[in-house]
């Protein structure tokens, strides 16, 4: 567009044909657009262990549209153990910048151990130096040692758990670190002596500055992590519109089911959006599905903390080597750990595998396992050692001494959380799982955990926001439930009757029990199970036991027991809020009804359904293997009458601090479009209209940890609300 003098004012961009009425960009707009180039910064995600002393490269390619007098200047900094550097970038013969650094630069300094020592009515607290000790004739370094008791005799715990009976000779004259102060101490005369050592940061946080003439052209700031082999994200593959009249039920992983017509997608295509209207709208391209992964060999971890679709395909049965002393979920629902307590190992089943992918040594008897979305806790009460695992590498990463006062009971630690951990040992205590420090829990009303004199069957829900508990051996078994609100504080609620297993669900909001779903208040919901009730890992379906092959809600207390084997088994998949079955599984495996009568485990703890994975897993009663079998939840929706309306995937729980969060929802819905909205949110977080959610996090953020609320509204006005927390990591 020019004006009468030839000179350039502006771009036409779009017009109304026919009408003589164009839209046109101003030129100076056009110039600044166009002045403004495109910065392109590679750097890798995560280095392993094993090489974070090798150099890496970071790389920035800076692409003109138009050419400019002053040279770009690129900077990169790295923060790690409190220190910051910089890295040069030099520009090379293809014009971008490059240039190498060290994740973890060697650190001259020695390692320092926090050192606690009672000694007498009194104790004293300080740093120790680390170095070699002698113990009998074995040496050992400081840092392998947990915790040393005087006796006699005296006991040396390592953290690889061995036990040692000799005192290190050294410690007689150690020099303690006490503030500016070096004391010297004879720790020989201590009661218990417990060493932690202080371990630099495991990760490197960088900021990536691109600038010309003192004016900023990108800026861009993340996490390299050290020790974590994160799978590289799939390439987002843009989905085109979905006609408004389609109503599409999105699964993740599994392709989409239209109604009425069936509408299937290859294994790992992107899956085709909920028709939404977001609030505010963005457009977005929807990621590709991930993969079921490659089969991996035992020992070595897959990659992507997360549940999956899995490989398994019918029903197959996986054996092990001993009997099944207790099981643990992890990861959301990607792992299962299984206690093998005759052959002192902890077996790990990979749901997206559908196999026993590694097992681990417990040095110890009587173990109590705890899993979250990326951490596992395994204690020993026998040795009072505390261990913490990365579900990553299954690698131990910390070793501390229970905190409790009296022998350790009971610990459980919500699946697609990131803590805390509950641990009851003659009283609660809420830990830390980052820092593994712990605070007594307080309850804002009158305690109800009478129960907790009796053997007690603890439980936490999925994002770790509920507990709930049931008493052993007594009757009634009671049902308890504790909500828990900031760090020490929580609410309980307390029925005195039985109702076999009470599990909260996968957020918490309700408790499952045998003939009745609770409110996490335990006011009771409409919905009448005929049996005992189990939730799924995510979204509102659990799990009904219906048949007299199954213990059920006419005989609570005999949930282990069986009962008559006139019928077959049946186990009913059903969501809240509907009376009416989804679907039903006739059978596992053989189908005989002794298949599932009895067993050493409460009925949670022996079915499984993952919906992520499109998984359900039985343990029978002879306790020494698995069931699994795949459902295609999209394939049984669609067969189904109800008017459906909920949201079915976990949220993603944890977003770093200058760099960009992403949860892509999995919308079910009979009767389409839906509505989506942003109901509580942390200010620039956005909806888009393939139900995706973002948010550039600020650099600066006050909040450890944010709300989200979202609701869904179908044609029917039918709204279902899905509420999570964010914890906001540096």
């Amino acid at each position: 567009m020019l004006d009468a003098g030839g000179r350039l004012v502006g771009v036409v961009e779009s017009g109304v044909y026919g009408a003589a009425v164009n839209f046109a960009i101003p030129a100076a707009q056009v110039l600044q657009f166009l002045e403004t180039p495109d910065v392109d910064f590679t750097i890798p995600k995560s280095v392993p262990s094993a090489d974070k002393r090798k150099p890496v490269e970071a790389k920035v390619r800076i692409t003109r549209f138009v050419p400019v007098a002053t040279p770009d200047v690129v900077q990169l900094s790295l923060t790690s153990g409190g220190k910051t550097r910089q890295v040069e970038l030099r520009r090379g013969a293809d014009g971008a910048f490059s240039g190498a650094f060290v994740p973890a630069p060697q650190n001259d300094a020695p390692l320092e151990l926090t050192v606690t020592a009672t000694l007498g009515t009194g104790s004293i607290e300080g740093r120790l130096i680390d170095g070699v000790v002698t113990v009998g004739a074995a040496k050992v370094r400081l840092a392998e040692i947990a915790r040393i008791e005087a006796g006699p005799p005296c006991r040396v715990l390592c953290t690889d758990g061995r036990t040692l009976n000799d005192f290190p000779k050294e410690l007689e004259a150690a020099r303690i670190q006490m503030g500016t102060e070096t004391v010297p101490v004879n720790l020989a005369k201590a009661s218990v002596v417990n060493l932690q050592p202080i371990y630099v940061d495991r990760s490197v946080q960088y900021k990536m500055l691109v600038t010309n003439g003192g004016r900023t052209l990108c800026e861009q700031s993340g996490v390299l992590e050290i020790g974590l082999d994160v799978a590289a994200a799939p390439a987002p593959a843009t989905v085109p519109a979905t006609p408004a009249a389609t109503v599409v039920v999105t699964v993740p992983g599994t392709g989409t089911a239209a109604a009425p017509a069936a509408v299937a997608t290859a294994p790992g295509a992107a899956p085709a959006p909920v028709p939404v209207e977001g609030t505010p709208s963005a457009p977005a391209a929807v990621p590709a599905a991930p993969a079921s992964g490659a089969t991996k060999a035992p020992g070595i971890a897959p990659a992507g903390i997360r549940a999956a679709p899995t490989q398994v395909t019918g029903t197959v049965e996986r054996k092990l080597p001993d009997t099944i002393a207790d099981v643990v979920p992890a990861a959301g629902g990607r792992f299962l750990i299984l206690s093998l307590s005759k052959t002192r190992k902890l077996a790990v089943l990979d749901t997206a595998v559908g196999d026993i992918v590694r097992y681990l040594p417990v040095d110890g008897d009587n173990a109590l396992v705890a899993g979250g979305m990326d951490k596992m806790l395994v204690a020993l009460p026998d040795k009072n050692v505390l261990h913490r695992y990365s579900l990553a590498t299954f690698e131990r990463e910390i070793t501390v001494t229970i905190p409790t006062k009296s022998p350790l009971k009971s610990m459980v630690m919500g699946h697609s959380s990131a803590g805390p951990a509950v641990l009851e040992g003659g009283e609660i205590v809420l830990m830390d799982i980052r820092t593994m420090k712990t605070t007594a829990l307080q309850l804002r009303n009158s305690p109800t955990l009478l129960m907790f004199n009796h053997g007690v069957h603890l439980r936490c829900s999925g994002d770790g926001s509920v507990l709930a508990a049931w008493m052993g051996g007594v009757s009634p078994t009671g049902v308890n439930s504790i909500i828990l609100a900031g760090d020490s504080q929580g609410k309980s609620y307390y029925q005195h009757e039985s109702r076999g297993s009470v599990v909260p669900g996968p957020d918490g909001r309700f408790i499952f029990t045998s003939g009745a779903i609770l409110s996490s208040e335990l006011r009771a919901l409409p919905d009448k199970p005929s049996g005992q009730t189990i939730p799924a890992y995510q979204g509102p379906f659990y799990l009904c036991f219906a048949g007299e092959a199954f213990p059920g809600a006419p005989r609570p207390s005999s949930m282990r027991s069986g009962g008559s084997t006139r019928s077959s088994p049946r186990i009913l998949v059903c969501l809240v809020g509907e009376n009416r079955p989804l679907f039903t599984i006739q059978d596992l495996g053989s189908g005989t009804p002794e298949t599932y009568r009895g067993g050493g485990l409460e009925m949670d703890k022996r079915y499984h359904y993952i919906p992520e994975a499109q998984l359900v897993i039985a343990i029978p009663t002879t306790m020494d293997r698995l069931i699994l079998r795949k459902f295609n939840l999209a394939d049984e929706l669609a067969k189904s009458e109800i008017d459906y309306l909920f949201i079915a995937s976990a949220p993603v729980i944890t977003a770093r601090k200058g760099a960009e969060y992403r949860y892509d929802l999995a919308v079910y819905a009979r009767k389409g479009p839906v509505r989506l909205s942003l109901e509580s949110a942390p200010r620039g977080m956005m909806i888009s209209a393939s139900g995706a959610i973002t948010w550039h996090v600020p650099g600066v953020l006050k909040d450890e940890v944010v709300d989200v609320i979202v609701k869904a509204k179908d044609t029917l006005d039918q709204e279902v609300f899905h509420t999570f927390k964010i914890n906001i990591a540096q």
